[in-house]
């Protein structure tokens, strides 16, 4: 089946191994409600590939700001180019306010927040991209 579900159906490993799971589950409720002797696959392990996710790299990210889209997915791509600069998730960028900015004693514009995992108090420079989507 795995071998069927590679070459024929052309999937890769962790979407067969997903397959095959449903179908032992399956296979596991008929055995269960009388329907099936026995799970022909209950023996079958499934074993699955950690992907490896492709780091962003400056080039895409330049290349998304410059993208222009539909109002509302305007915002959210600023919002993400917001949290790529910073390091701000979602739920510190969501509780971030006006007053949580202030300018430091170097002149230049920080942004004061309570980090929502640690409930680290820090100030964060505001680097120059993210200052103009908050300008918006």
């Amino acid at each position: 089946m795995y071998e069927y579900l590679l070459l024929i159906d052309d999937c890769q490993n962790n979407a067969a191994m997903r397959h095959i799971k449903l179908l032992k589950q399956i296979f596991d409720r008929a055995v269960d409600k009388g329907y099936q002797l026995k799970n022909p696959v209950h023996k079958y392990r499934c074993k699955y590939i950690d992907p490896m996710p492709k780091p962003l790299v400056l080039e895409a990210v330049l290349k998304l700001i410059e993208t222009d889209f539909n109002e509302q997915l305007n915002e959210y791509r600023d919002m993400f180019i917001f949290m790529c600069f910073t390091g701000y998730h979602y739920e510190e960028l969501r509780r971030l306010e006006i007053s949580d900015i202030f300018i430091g004693q170097d002149g230049k514009k920080w942004i004061a927040t309570k980090r929502a995992k640690t409930e680290d108090n820090g100030a964060y420079m505001n680097r120059y991209p993210c200052y103009l989507l908050l300008l918006k």
